[in-house]
């Protein structure tokens, strides 16, 4: 081996390597693999290439991939030379370190092609912009070239690295440039050797859009700016109406407070204003009635003198003394409580049983407690409360609680009265019932001045509402206090608390009093085993007649029923009035219906205000019922004033009589009632004709009755025709209608309908002797043949059935 070494070594030096051509030159440079012929002698199949290229590119090629030995004249090698035009050199080496020559040859660069161009539209806005041409064959010494001038270009590079490959251009556009809109050639130019010119590509340049223009983005800041602005405006606006809209709601909200104040304040002052007038009726009411029981008597014994009997003279100036008493007591009241609330009253306190003293006061309830059909009881835990109290002013608190809880107790219930002693100090005063009870937001307001429960209102009971206020500034003069306990169908309870002081010394009246009370008491007044004294429950007849005063009238006389609730006036009425007339007796409204029902009197004399259905509630029941309404009705009234007259007519009483009033007064005009009734009863006895048409008016009501006449005789068969139909039909108010019917003929309304039934029944038995009562009835509106024999009888003094004869 080290022959054949040392005999090569001896062969290369004697022949080496030697370059004599290389092909092709010049080579056309490109980016991909190229194949060079290196032509010469003395190439050994060991060899490699050297290339270099302007300090751009020195690379020794050994690989056997990329050398061809073809023989000693020719070898091969593959490289790749770039598409940059420049000059190379070659140079074959041997293993042995033996080097051929160094030849040259160039590489020129490849025509340009443009490959890919970005972008290829654009919209013609005014400014320059970049456009990038990418291809293979470009060269760092390429240039981009728009509508065939040059642009600035910069060559884009595979990578950072010195030799790297240029794939591609990029050029600025200027504005001034563009041509638009339209088409815009692009070529790139490579300088030689080689290069040359591309064929164009061309790039679209469109017309800018408006909203792209430099207008319509000014205009869209203004338009931004304007909003904006608007927006602000908008805002301030809403803001401002919502603090106006606040502002409007807090000054309503305070409005309404105001409203809601006045009108309290307006309520209240109408409330007060209903009170006064409720008690300004109220005094007048107290006043009226003992004044009337005052003045009747008197005028009764003036008028008759010395025929007067004796005893009966006496009792008439007892009963107007003892209602002399009562309006002293009514007025004392007032003043008491007037002095009260300014301050001005006092005590006159002395030494006393507070025991004894309410026993005493109870027992002296007794009457009323019969007369109202309640029991009255009296209990006490102690037997003595010593203690030292103004006796006039603590019986006005006990009497007016006692009265008031026998006042509103119906029939048949308890009240009890009943003395605690709880402590060494204090003393209780409790008077309980079984009443209605009073409702709870009525409680407050007991005890003040003018106030007056609704159960007070609702039976039209007496009282002007200054009972419980007197009696509660007299409890507090005394160093105590009224307590309220109720309960709504239960009862009430009302305790009168009280400071117990000591007496200094026996009280030397006590034992004269407790003796007086049990020497008054009666002997069947026991206590029961509660340890209770009771009294009461002795009602007195209802029906009294004129027997019980020994004078009794003809058995014709006519009937009257009186309705009155206070029982001195109900008595003397009676005793006035039963020697001409039958008399009957109720003490309310409800009581008195059922008599007028039963009995059908010829008149009827009520009072107004009254416990439960009061007299204008009676009137208008009996002037609405068909069988009832020919009965006069005759008030009797403390209400003073035209608004109460009116109220009366309205109802539809015949005549109306304030108190006091005199009995001869009260005689003629009790006989004018009955006299006109009884005339008219008789004249339309006398005038029953074939027709209900004849029915004699003045001329100037002629038209007015005729119309009244057609409404009738058009409902003349309808059960249910009432007033308030007929004066509709009429047009006008039901008062208008009874007040015109009244001043021709003397009738209600329901008369006058009643009246032409009648005459018109008449007619149809004239005509038809055959028909039956209850064809007869029917046809004239009666639902009922003995309701309608019993009118019809009355009218003519005959049956229907034997009508006529």
């Amino acid at each position: 081996m080290a022959a054949a070494i040392l005999a090569r070594a001896l062969h290369a030096q004697k022949t080496g390597p030697r370059i004599s051509a290389v092909q092709p030159d010049p080579i056309v440079g490109s980016i991909d693999w190229r194949e060079l012929t290196i032509q010469g002698g003395g190439f050994d199949e060991d060899f490699a290439v050297r290339l270099h290229a302007e300090d751009v590119v020195d690379t020794v090629i050994e690989a056997e991939d990329r050398l061809t030995y073809v023989d000693a004249q020719t070898v091969r090698v593959r490289a790749v030379f770039g598409t940059a035009a420049s000059t190379w050199t070659v140079q074959v080496l041997h293993p042995d370190g033996v080097s051929s020559n160094v030849d040259t040859f160039r590489v020129e660069a490849p025509p340009p092609k443009i490959d890919v161009v970005r972008p290829l539209r654009r919209t013609q806005d005014g400014t320059s912009f970049k456009v990038t041409v990418q291809g293979a064959t470009m060269t760092p010494s390429s240039t981009v070239r728009w509508n065939g001038n040059d642009l600035p270009t910069t060559p884009i590079k595979s990578s950072p690295k010195p030799n790297a490959i240029t794939i591609g251009l990029e050029a600025t556009v200027p504005p001034g440039r563009v041509e638009g809109p339209g088409q815009n050639a692009i070529t790139v130019h490579t300088p030689p050797p080689g290069g040359g010119t591309s064929s164009p590509t061309f790039f679209t340049v469109a017309a800018q859009p408006f909203y792209q223009t430099t207008w319509f983005y000014v205009g869209l800041v203004g338009l931004i700016i304007v909003g904006g602005l608007g927006l602000h405006r908008l805002r301030v606006k809403h803001v401002r109406e919502k603090e106006l809209e606040q502002k409007i709601q807090r000054r309503t909200a305070a409005l309404r407070k105001e409203k809601e104040r006045t009108e309290k304040q307006a309520r209240r002052l109408k409330e007060l204003d209903e009170a006064r007038r409720r008690l300004f009726e109220d005094l007048s009411h107290e006043l009226r009635t003992p004044l009337t029981m005052i003045s009747m008597p008197l005028r009764t014994v003036l008028a008759d003198g010395d025929e007067t009997p004796p005893d009966e003279r006496q009792e008439l100036l007892t009963a107007a003394l003892r209602n002399a008493n009562r309006l002293e007591d009514l007025v004392d009241q007032v003043l008491k409580l007037s002095c009260a609330e300014t301050g001005r009253l006092s005590l006159d306190p002395s030494p006393g049983d507070l025991v004894a003293f309410a026993r005493e006061t109870t027992r002296s309830f007794e009457p009323m407690a019969e007369r109202n059909d309640v029991q009255l009881r009296f209990r006490t835990d102690p037997e003595q409360v010593p203690s030292v109290f103004d006796s006039e002013k603590l019986r006005s608190v006990l009497g007016n609680l006692l009265e008031n809880a026998l006042k509103y107790t119906p029939g048949g219930g308890k009240v009890l009265l009943h003395v605690k002693h709880p402590s060494e100090q204090t003393a209780v005063l409790r008077v309980s019932d079984t009443g209605p009870g009073i409702p709870e937001d009525e409680i407050p307001d007991l005890f003040d001045r003018f106030c007056r429960g609704t159960e007070a209102h609702d039976h039209q009971a007496d009282g002007s509402g200054l009972g419980l206020s007197l009696a509660n500034k007299l409890a507090e003069l005394h160093g105590g206090s009224i307590e309220v306990e109720s309960e709504l169908g239960m009862g009430s309870t009302f305790s009168v608390r009280l400071p117990v002081q000591a007496p200094e010394a026996e009280p030397v009246d006590r034992v004269r009093d407790e003796d007086s009370v049990e020497a008054r008491a009666d002997a069947s007044v026991t206590p029961d085993e509660n340890g209770e004294l009771e009294w009461g429950r002795a009602r007195p007849e209802t029906r009294r007649d004129a027997a019980s005063n020994g004078a009794a009238p003809a058995e014709s006389s006519p009937t009257l029923l009186v309705v009155e609730d206070n029982a001195e006036t109900g008595t003397y009425l009676r005793g006035q009035l039963s020697d001409v007339y039958h008399v009957l007796e109720a003490q309310d409204g409800a009581e008195a219906l059922d008599w007028v029902q039963a009995a059908s009197p010829d008149l009827v004399l009520s009072d107004v205000m009254m416990p439960g259905m009061d007299g204008v509630e009676l009137c208008r029941r009996v002037k609405s019922d068909d069988a009832l309404c020919d009965v006069p009705v005759l008030l009797l009234t403390a209400k003073a004033g035209e608004d109460a007259e009116v109220e009366g007519l309205d109802a539809g009483a015949d005549a109306y009589v304030e108190k006091p009033f005199s009995m001869e007064t009260l005689r003629a005009r009790i006989r004018s009632v009955l006299d006109r009734r009884e005339a008219l009863r008789g004249q339309y006895g006398q005038e029953v004709v074939m027709r209900p048409t004849d029915i004699s008016v003045t001329p100037e009501q002629e038209a007015f009755y005729e119309e009244a006449r057609a409404v009738v005789e058009a409902h003349i068969d309808e059960s249910g025709f009432t007033v308030e139909q007929f004066a509709s039909e009429m047009s006008v108010s039901r008062s208008t209608l009874r007040r015109r019917l009244k001043e021709a003929t003397g009738q209600t309304p329901a008369e006058f309908v009643r009246h032409l039934r009648l005459k018109r029944a008449a007619q149809l038995l004239r005509e038809d002797a055959h028909l039956r009562v209850y064809q007869v009835a029917d046809a004239v509106g009666y639902e009922s043949p003995d309701h309608f024999s019993r009118l019809f009888r009355d009218q003519f003094d005959a049956s229907p059935s034997k009508y006529p004869e």
